[in-house]
């Protein structure tokens, strides 16, 4: 979510990582925001696509601006 009068601003980015164990984790995608363009008092949503893994741990890294904070209201991981 972007609010800027409440101080909520985009990350950088978002990176997505796999694992079977938990400890070694392999990363398999960088997720691309919608919309595109920063508009303010709108909720972003960040999307990957990418060729089917198998996988136990999914971990997701936030790219933070330095000195703001991100807002995550969910996660969703899709599998077939």
């Amino acid at each position: 979510m972007l609010s800027m009068c409440s101080g909520v601003r985009l990350p950088e980015g978002y990176t997505v990582e796999i694992s079977l164990d938990g400890n070694k984790f392999e990363k398999i995608a960088d997720l691309t925001c919608y919309p595109e363009e920063e508009e303010d008092e709108t909720y972003h949503h960040w999307f990957a696509e990418f060729a089917e893994v198998e996988a136990r741990y999914v971990r997701v890294n936030v790219e933070l601006v330095s000195g703001v904070w991100v807002m995550i209201p969910e996660i969703f991981v899709w599998a077939k």
